[in-house]
């Protein structure tokens, strides 16, 4: 394969960047990161490893089997569910012309897993996930546009039981850990029925 040098821009072409110009363009972003995005150093990775080790001892321990889903995905996997927004989806197409997005969550990816390479196995399945999410920066919010995400999924059982367990797990996760303090623990029911008798019984197993 050959590479064929660009051309020069013309100084005189309506819209064009001289060589000069095009480099200060280039060396505007050289040593910086995008919004929302930053370097890790030293103590930061220490205590990033050290959580990630905490946490995969924990969901072991319980009966969870760790998984691991690609950085791209179809936009397709996503794009079907109410609740994803579309908005903060990076996304992009392949060769091919298919619109492919980087991850911008977890769940949505191990579902795909669970009803694919995962239908056949035995039910309930236990997962659990630890893994890098992605979505497009908004000048209005200071979210990262880069997250560490890492959480249990437990298919095949929509039990009170169930329920308890996850409860239990996430409780485990936030207040046995000191390294991994948490100001606020948000927990999200599909169904209201049950939902504060499975908390308490949660926090008082947890306890």
């Amino acid at each position: 394969m050959k590479l064929r040098p660009l051309e020069p821009a013309s100084d005189s072409m309506p819209g064009s960047l001289c060589a000069a110009e095009r480099i200060a363009t280039v060396k505007q972003y050289d040593k910086i990161t995008p919004e929302g995005t930053k370097d890790l150093l030293f103590g930061a990775c220490d205590m990033v490893r050290t959580v990630k080790e905490q946490l995969q001892r924990l969901f072991s321990s319980r009966g969870y089997n760790e998984v691991k889903t690609p950085t791209l995905e179809f936009y397709d996997v996503f794009s079907k569910f109410d609740f994803f927004d579309r908005d903060e989806a990076i996304k992009f197409c392949d060769r091919k012309g298919r619109l492919l997005t980087v991850r911008p969550d977890c769940t949505i990816p191990i579902a795909r897993m669970a009803a694919t390479r995962l239908k056949n196995i035995e039910k309930p399945i236990r997962l659990f996930y630890e893994s890098e999410v992605f979505s497009a920066e908004k000048s209005e919010s200071a979210r990262r546009v880069s997250e560490f995400q890492s959480g249990i999924e437990l298919i095949g059982d929509s039990s009170f039981r169930a329920d308890v367990e996850v409860l239990c797990t996430a409780l485990a996760a936030t207040e046995r850990r000191p390294t991994m303090a948490v100001n606020k623990l948000l927990v999200a029911f599909d169904e209201s029925e049950g939902a504060d008798r499975a908390l308490a019984m949660a926090a008082s197993l947890a306890a």
